[in-house]
């Protein structure tokens, strides 16, 4: 039992010197931003998106050259939580 914890120590000491620059999801093209149960599993139909998307580390690479990409920061920072829905839908929230 002491091993299994020992590791996870050893794991999460190797993840706290990470610091990542910003978030890469790897899309492919601009319609795989609208977010559903397939492209994002584990934050589908959950509405507070800043709880698991660091705001310092979004927007940062425009990976599918979207061409209104340089208003998504400036967005953000006015609007907060309500201007994530006109890029990524409503990510099956009511």
């Amino acid at each position: 039992m002491r091993v299994k914890y020992f590791i996870l120590f050893i794991f999460l000491i190797a993840a706290c010197g990470v610091e990542r620059q910003y978030e890469d999801y790897r899309l492919q093209t601009t319609g795989d931003l609208i977010l559903n149960q397939t492209n994002h599993k584990h934050g589908y139909g959950k509405g507070q998106c800043f709880m698991c998307h660091n705001v310092s580390n979004i927007h940062k690479v425009n990976t599918i050259n979207a061409p209104n990409f340089d208003l998504a920061i400036p967005l953000v920072q006015q609007s907060g939580l309500s201007s994530c829905s006109g890029c990524h839908g409503t990510n099956g929230v009511p």
